[in-house]
């Protein structure tokens, strides 16, 4: 229902953009799941390599963002993770 009042997504470079502007409300993250790159401070995402030092796992940068704009994560099993990216997020405003 937040994605289609354009309050919500699962895609990743929205929800990173959307972090990065302390917009998160609530972030799911799939349990176990990684997804290499970077975020970059105006909220794009940097595609990499997790073999790489330079690069981070998103979805552990997206949920440290989150907390930091006092939104709250939560860690959802793969079978129950809506989507199929790993990450879902309902945004405050």
């Amino acid at each position: 229902m937040a994605k289609s009042r354009q309050l919500g997504s699962e895609d990743i470079k929205e929800v990173a953009a959307a972090a990065v502007a302390g917009r998160i409300a609530v972030l799911l993250v799939e349990a176990g799941r990684q997804e290499p790159g970077r975020i970059q401070p105006d909220g794009s995402v940097r595609p990499g390599d997790l073999a790489d030092p330079g690069t981070d796992d998103l979805l552990d940068d997206l949920a440290e963002l989150t907390l930091r704009g006092k939104g709250d994560v939560v860690v959802v099993p793969a079978g129950r993770m809506p989507g199929s990216t790993g990450v879902a997020a309902s945004y405050r405003f």
